[in-house]
């Protein structure tokens, strides 16, 4: 439900706040990463759908 604010003798005035509008170039990634059963994940990140890959250091060197 939205709050009213109401001073005298005025119309109520409706209040809402600031739509986030999240992007690839200001978002803080929230990564969800594969498991590691390859050399290297895909990540994607929760809130902006960037993804990313992320190398899993327990394969050993070829």
């Amino acid at each position: 439900m939205t709050p009213k604010i109401v001073t005298q003798n005025e119309e109520p005035v409706t209040q809402s706040a600031p739509e986030e509008n999240v992007t690839e170039t200001n978002c803080v990634h929230h990564w969800i990463i594969e498991p590691p059963t390859q050399r290297i994940s895909k990540g994607v990140c929760k809130l902006c759908g960037a993804t990313k890959e992320f190398e899993n250091w327990a394969f050993e060197a070829e």
